[in-house]
């Protein structure tokens, strides 16, 4: 699912589900995956937008993350469904503040 929300700039919606390989022998999601999560709406976003990330790759512009901070609420487990919300808190020429947030929609 992808939305387009806020009219105070960016606002964009991404669903996905656990898989099995992320996680760990706790029966978790592996920490590092949520990263990936990031990753993967971030792309999605462009690609709602009409930006392919590849294009920007071939013109020399890179998207660098330089910063990302954390916090864990609770859990998520193989074959959750998750949603990754994304809102722009800045945007400037060359910088590009996100903010995230992944809830699961599964009970």
């Amino acid at each position: 699912m992808k939305e387009k929300t806020g009219a105070a700039g960016l606002g964009f919606s991404y669903e996905l589900r656990v898989r099995y390989e992320e996680t760990d022998q706790g029966g978790v999601v592996y920490h590092a995956n949520y990263f990936r999560y990031l990753e993967a709406a971030r792309v999605e976003l462009m690609r709602f937008h009409g930006i392919s990330y590849s294009d920007y790759e071939r013109h020399g512009i890179r998207l660098m993350v330089v910063e990302v901070t954390s916090r864990f609420h609770s859990p998520t487990s193989f074959d959750d469904l998750l949603r990754i919300t994304m809102t722009s808190v800045d945007i400037g020429p060359v910088r590009l503040d996100l903010q995230y947030q992944i809830h699961r929609l599964d009970p």
